[in-house]
């Protein structure tokens, strides 16, 4: 029991780690080509793309869930 807990303990910390990774270098990247267009004016987004960028972070999501199930199509 305690052998499935630190896993799942390394599971969550590895995840977190790539996952507060990935949203800095997003959120750089954004910032970076907002100011390359002189377009960054505190969250011009719009409900649009918000909703877009949602779908595709489930989208995501669900690909990372479908590799811990083993399961190939």
């Amino acid at each position: 029991m305690a052998d499935k807990s630190n896993n799942s303990t390394k599971v969550y910390l590895l995840g977190g780690a790539l996952g507060l990774l990935t949203g800095l270098a997003a959120a750089h990247l954004f910032k970076r080509a907002a100011q390359e267009n002189q377009n960054l004016k505190g969250g011009n987004l719009s409900t649009g793309d918000l909703v877009k960028l949602g779908l595709l972070l489930l989208g995501t999501v669900r690909q990372v869930a479908e590799l811990a199930s083993g399961k190939e199509k």
